[in-house]
């Protein structure tokens, strides 16, 4: 009677410490040193019992954490990956978002843009200013009232002599950033 007990003490702690380090993942992955959220990020991703949507986000992260390490190509394939999903087939619940007249559907398009936006950076650091420009103009499409895709779109714009887009492309991200 006592050993069955102890069994079921011991697969309780077990099961405790398997998920105090599941969390541990996902805190290191959205808040680490580059290094410790690619390796957190990527246990995550691993994880097929962890749902769809928290491996999406371990994704985008990871594509950020490689971003700001400066592996391009390892930003790209992540952010690439993260895009190919459809939105809906996310369950905006897991995304942290509080669901008030669909303000779900709409963090989920923010971070689709911030996904263009994050991969426009790359692609331009990497060198192909057309997928750079493409990739802000869709951020823009997904979510207008972001200003970052203006202002990237901007700087790009500026770097090819096309100071009137660049203009516009800088007075709508003021007005964004203040409206």
């Amino acid at each position: 009677r006592h050993t069955i007990s102890i069994a079921f003490v011991l697969v309780l702690l077990a099961a405790g410490v398997a998920r105090a380090a599941e969390n541990e993942d996902r805190y290191r992955c959205g808040a680490s040193k580059p290094e410790e959220a690619i390796v957190a990020c990527s246990r995550v991703i691993a994880d097929k019992w962890q749902p769809q949507q928290v491996r999406w986000l371990a994704q985008r992260n990871r594509g950020f954490a490689y971003q700001r390490r400066g592996d391009l190509p390892k930003a790209l394939a992540d952010y690439d990956a993260v895009l190919r999903i459809a939105v809906k087939d996310l369950d905006p619940r897991e995304l942290g978002a509080q669901d008030r007249r669909g303000e779900r559907r709409a963090r989920i398009a923010i971070l689709n843009a911030q996904t263009h936006v994050n991969r426009g950076m790359v692609r331009a650091r990497m060198g192909d200013r057309d997928a750079a420009l493409a990739d802000y103009a869709q951020a823009i499409a997904m979510a207008p009232d972001l200003s970052t895709p203006y202002l990237n779109r901007a700087a790009l714009y500026l770097q090819a002599g096309d100071n009137i887009r660049a203009m516009a492309d800088l007075n709508a991200a003021i007005a964004r950033a203040h409206g």
